[in-house]
């Protein structure tokens, strides 16, 4: 460092002064040195974001059960909208399977068949949502790994962030 230090004082001399041409000495070598990013440092990085996310799940995860213990009084209203929208969500399946069925004995099949799709094409893009409320109700502190799957057999990618990524 002593010989930055002569030619800092020297070029400070000529421009402007010691202290700014330190500084930009200190700029270009710590510069120099962001260049090479090391494994360690990606480590580091990794684990950082890492740590970042599992303590936002993790408060996420307090503050939905926070809410649920400090909104205990509407559990009947809830219990209550979550049979309804499961009972339109299943007899949009079982009518949409009955008529499905019924066109087989029936005159002009075409209009049960047409029917049947209707309905089993309401129930299905029903499905993903009544799970999510289902899986709200019952299973709301397990509800990040219960949506993860749902979202995965929907053919959805979601990424694994159990683990810290090796760098």
């Amino acid at each position: 460092m002593s010989v930055f230090n002569g030619f800092g004082s020297v070029m400070g001399k000529i421009f402007v002064s010691e202290k700014s041409v330190e500084k930009a000495i200190d700029s270009v070598t710590s510069g120099i040195d962001k260049i090479w990013y090391t494994k360690e440092e990606r480590a580091d990085n990794e684990e950082a974001r890492w740590n970042k996310q599992f303590e936002a799940r993790a408060k996420a995860q307090e503050l939905m059960l926070d809410w649920m213990k400090a909104s205990q009084g509407h559990n009947v209203a809830r219990r209550w909208l979550t049979v309804q929208i499961t009972r339109v969500w299943l007899w949009q399946m079982i009518l949409g399977m009955a008529f499905a069925v019924a066109s087989v004995w029936a005159k002009e099949p075409d209009r049960l068949l047409a029917t049947a799709g209707i309905m089993q094409g309401y129930a299905a893009e029903m499905g993903a949502i009544v799970m999510i409320i289902v899986l709200f109700y019952f299973a709301a502190p397990h509800m990040g790994e219960a949506l993860n799957i749902l979202l995965q057999r929907l053919g959805l990618r979601v990424p694994d962030s159990s683990k810290p990524a090796k760098g």
